[in-house]
């Protein structure tokens, strides 16, 4: 087995080396979604799978670039980061400048099946997360600014279901 070291598209290059043999043996596990997002991944940024864009200087029109078209997709390692940053930015604009906690809500692991199974459920994760919050803060007669992000897997690709909370440090009394 060849070890593959950190850089761009590690994922992409699992996807390309492993999904036919996967998908041969999975077929029927694999939803439309996600197999539409590994075909968006293992596209990206690649000229003859997503295409690219032309420029070309009116001044100059012997000089043309191409620039490969990325995939845009949540699941990108790479063009989730771009999103993620754009997020980020977002958000540091919009919320006032004090500081904040980052708090982290689970569900257990006899539950997360349960929540691949039925996506739906998915808002009752961010809807006990946030009333808890609000209901404690509550309690100290804080209306606290809140923010809420959504992860259903790990940072080592399991299944983990969890919500991330950005809350001020302070609030509105």
């Amino acid at each position: 087995m060849e070890t593959i070291g950190k850089g761009h598209f590690t994922l992409k290059r699992i996807f390309e080396e492993n999904w036919e043999r996967f998908v041969s043996s999975h077929r029927s596990d694999i939803t439309f979604s996600a197999a539409y997002n590994v075909w968006k991944v293992m596209n990206c940024r690649e000229p003859n799978g997503l295409g690219y864009t032309t420029f070309a200087c009116p001044d100059h029109p012997d000089q043309i670039t191409h620039i490969p078209r990325s995939c845009k997709s949540r699941f990108c390692p790479v063009c989730a980061k771009i999103q993620v940053d754009k997020w980020v930015a977002d958000m540091n604009r919009l919320f006032p400048n004090c500081p904040y906690f980052h708090i982290t809500f689970t569900v257990p692991s006899q539950f997360r099946i349960l929540l691949f199974e039925k996506r739906s459920l998915l808002n009752a994760v961010f809807s006990a997360g946030a009333r808890t919050l609000l209901s404690f803060l509550g309690e100290q007669g804080i209306l606290p600014a809140i923010t809420a992000v959504l992860h259903t897997f790990g940072s080592d690709l399991k299944r983990h279901v969890h919500v991330h909370f950005i809350v001020s440090a302070g609030g509105l009394k």
